[in-house]
């Protein structure tokens, strides 16, 4: 059934005259008689009472004309609808986020883009770095804030900052005045870290390992904010990226740099690869790259 021949017979319906409905369509008079005998035959029904003094509509008649205005009106919606998110004026993304990267970083591209489109809807989910891979690569995301670099092929990055990890301690740790200290430094000390969901929990392990060292894990957490406060407490030392390290009260916690080696902390936005992506994702990853935020948070002494 062609919707066109719906939107022709409602013309006749509410015209009554199929002289003027096909003035009112633009098409001529036995045209449009033919599509609706076309359209009667499909249907194997009489639609139109043609022989009563005004043209009317038979009982099949009123049952179509109920359906097809609500069909003519449901496509004028979806249309409409279509519209909006192909011009991105609506739609929605679904972002997950570490909480050591939205806290810090990523609040003020998410405040950017919804001043530019306010009606996309961005709906956040606080996750670590290896859970969101996992649901970007199962499609439950559209996008992905995560640690770089990520290893999954079928993955495309696209960065957003860098910069370097530093040894957060309590203020009366043996290090607290320290400019800097090697990872050799910490050898015997107790770590407090991300859990193992969190690429800055792999990070610390591995950078201590090829010191020669297994870190000693005295807690696993997944908020950072519980983390600077078990350091406070000096229950143990951690390593975060420095922008973290500089959020806590200075009268609880020192941030010394490290050195031999400096560890480099690099976030940014994946997404799937030869993946349907939606208008309004699209246009999250255009403003990314437009607004081109990658900031390079170094050390002067390097």
């Amino acid at each position: 059934m062609d919707i066109k021949h719906l939107e022709y017979f409602m013309a006749v319906a509410h015209h009554k005259s199929f002289t003027k409905a096909a003035q009112a369509m633009h098409v001529s008079q036995p045209g449009l008689s033919k599509m609706i005998k076309n359209l009667e035959e499909e249907l194997d029904v009489i639609l139109l009472d043609r022989n009563a003094k005004e043209m009317a509509l038979t009982d099949a008649g009123e049952i179509l004309l109920q359906k097809a205005e609500k069909m003519i009106g449901l496509r004028a919606e979806i249309s409409s609808s279509l519209y909006n998110i192909v011009h991105m004026k609506k739609g929605k993304i679904r972002i997950g986020i570490p909480p050591v990267v939205g806290t810090v970083f990523f609040a003020e591209i998410i405040a950017g883009f919804r001043e530019r489109y306010p009606d996309i809807t961005i709906d956040l989910y606080e996750q670590g770095t290896h859970i969101v891979e996992k649901q970007v690569l199962d499609g439950q995301l559209d996008l992905g804030v995560a640690v770089l670099p990520v290893h999954e092929p079928s993955l495309h990055m696209i960065p957003f900052i860098e910069e370097e990890m530093a040894l957060l301690v309590s203020q009366s740790h043996h290090l607290a005045d320290e400019e800097a200290v090697s990872l050799k430094d910490l050898k015997e000390e107790a770590f407090i870290t991300f859990n193992k969901h969190f690429s800055v929990h792999d990070i610390t392990i591995e950078a201590c390992r090829e010191q020669g060292f297994d870190p000693h894990i005295a807690f696993e957490s997944s908020q950072w904010d519980f983390i600077g406060e078990m350091v406070g407490a000096k229950i143990g030392i951690s390593i975060l990226p420095k922008s973290i390290c500089t959020r806590f009260p200075s009268s609880k916690v020192s941030v010394v740099s490290l050195h031999n080696p400096v560890i480099p902390w690099k976030g940014g936005i994946i997404y799937k690869k030869e993946h349907y992506l939606s208008y309004a994702t699209r246009e999250m990853i255009r403003y990314l790259e437009e607004v081109n935020p990658i900031r390079y948070n170094h050390l002067e002494s390097n």
